[in-house]
């Protein structure tokens, strides 16, 4: 992949995805061992996180959650797609595994699991996220125009009122069988 190569070999690169534009100026193996192999550490948390949460009933990554970076591109501090990696592993890798739920709860928009997950109807995504701040990503937001289970994310989507948001979802699953077929968010 070109967006890992880049990684490798332009401190350039990794000062954007961070932005702290001095880290440009440093020697590559710098960065790698003092900012991308933390990241990739924090990456394998996350899939371990997938995989002991099937195994063990829950599990939890507090170093994880790089939603800015998609499979093509990092940014806002995100340098690998762990969420995508730990979901796409589970597809792979664990039959049980069918489908799964991304639930964002950053002020900012997940931008990069939207992207890698915009065609995928296995991965409902909830995005709760303040639209007035960064990244602003208008084509990840396409995701909101998925209809299958879980997908009815429409315009209401973005900085709503959580507590409003909530007791709405809560008075429609109420009435209907499929708790998924109204999500505001």
């Amino acid at each position: 992949n070109h967006f890992l190569e880049g990684l490798q070999e332009w401190s350039f690169i990794v000062a954007t995805i961070t932005e702290i534009l001095p880290v440009a100026f440093l020697p590559n193996f710098i960065i790698q061992r003092k900012v991308l192999r933390p990241f990739r550490t924090q990456t394998g948390g996350t899939i371990m996180a997938g995989k002991l949460a099937i195994d063990r009933g829950w599990a939890i990554n507090v170093g994880g959650g790089f939603h800015h970076c998609s499979s093509e591109q990092g940014g806002g501090f995100c340098a690998y797609a762990d969420i995508t990696l730990a979901i796409k592993f589970l597809f792979e890798r664990v039959e049980a595994v069918s489908t799964a739920m991304i639930i964002d709860l950053d002020a900012h928009q997940g931008n990069g699991h939207e992207r890698d997950f915009m065609d995928d109807n296995r991965v409902y995504i909830m995005d709760v996220f303040n639209r007035y701040i960064y990244p602003g990503d208008g084509f990840a937001k396409r995701t909101e125009n998925k209809e299958n289970i879980g997908e009815r994310r429409d315009e209401r989507r973005g900085d709503c009122k959580t507590t409003t948001a909530a007791k709405t979802v809560r008075e429609k699953q109420a009435t209907t069988p499929d708790p998924f077929a109204y999500c505001p968010l």
